[in-house]
C-alpha cells in the first residue's frame, strides 16, 4: 500500500507503468508511482495502453496510462460530488474486539466556462479526502507494555487542486496552461497491532506542477507541439 499504483500487462513490479497527464511524464523518478494524483471531476478522457505503445513513452515497461484533464467550454458548467463510509461497513481487525471509530469523506467541486466566447475557456476543480481512522495496539505483554496499548486515532488528509486556461490563438495555433496541486498528510503509519505509535511514522506529501502547451497546425503536412512541465 506504500506505492499507490497499478500494473498493467502482467508486470510483476511497482515501477513498471508509465504515468502520462496532458502529455508530460507524471511518474516519480524513484519508485514509479504516479507523481501527482488529480481531482477525479478534472479528467476528461484516460487511455490504457498495455502492449505495442510507440516508442516516445518511455519510463514503463508493462504499460501505459494516458490522462487528459478537462477544459472549460462556451457554457458555465459545473458538478458537486461525496462518498461517505463509517464503520458500520467495516470488519474487526485481528487485534480489536470491537469496532473502533471510522469516518470516511470524499468530496469536491468543479466548475468551467468561457473567458472569452470561442478563444479562450478556464476550468478548475478542488477534491478534499478526509479519513478519521483509528488502529488498536495489543502487545499481548500488558503486564509490561500497558502504557503503550489501547485503541488511538490514526488521521489522512488529501487535497487535490487544479487549474486550467485555453486559448485559441488562430485558427491553426493554440495554447494551454494546466496547474495542479495536492497536498497529503497521514499519520502513524505501520502503527497497530503489535506495533506501538513510537514506532510508526508520518508522511506529508506537498506536490505541485505547471504544464504549458503550444500547438501549431503549419499546413497539411506539419504539425509542432511544444509542451513544457515545472
Amino acid at each position: 500500500s506504500f506505492f499507490p499504483t497499478v500494473n498493467v500487462g502482467g508486470s510483476m513490479s511497482f515501477n513498471s507503468t508509465g504515468n502520462i497527464v496532458d502529455g508530460m511524464i507524471n511518474n516519480m523518478a524513484e519508485d514509479g508511482e504516479p507523481r501527482q494524483n488529480l481531482p477525479q471531476d478534472a479528467v476528461q478522457e484516460f487511455k490504457v495502453s498495455n502492449q505495442q505503445y510507440p516508442a516516445e513513452f518511455g519510463l514503463a515497461t508493462g504499460g501505459v496510462v494516458q490522462v487528459v484533464t478537462k477544459s472549460g467550454t462556451n457554457a458555465f458548467t459545473g458538478s458537486a460530488f461525496e462518498y461517505f463510509r463509517d464503520k458500520a461497513l467495516n470488519a474487526k481487525g485481528l487485534f480489536e474486539t470491537e469496532k473502533p471509530e471510522f469516518r470516511r469523506h470524499q468530496f469536491g467541486v468543479s466548475t468551467g466556462g468561457p473567458i472569452i466566447r470561442d478563444r479562450m475557456h478556464f476550468f478548475g476543480a478542488v477534491e478534499r479526502t478526509q479519513v478519521d481512522e483509528f488502529y488498536t495496539v495489543n502487545t499481548g505483554l500488558p503486564q509490561f507494555y500497558s502504557a503503550v496499548e489501547g485503541t488511538f486515532k490514526k488521521p489522512f488528509t488529501r487535497n487535490l487542486y487544479l487549474g486550467r486556461a485555453d486559448y485559441q490563438v488562430s485558427n491553426t495555433q493554440s495554447m494551454f496552461a494546466r496547474w495542479a496541486q495536492e497536498q497529503e498528510r497521514s499519520e502513524c503509519n505501520g502503527c497497530g497491532g503489535t506495533t506501538a505509535s513510537s514506532a510508526g511514522y508520518d508522511i506529508e506529501v506537498p506536490r505541485t506542477s505547471l504544464v504549458v502547451g503550444h500547438t501549431w497546425v503549419r499546413g497539411a503536412r506539419q504539425l509542432n507541439d511544444f509542451r513544457i512541465q515545472i
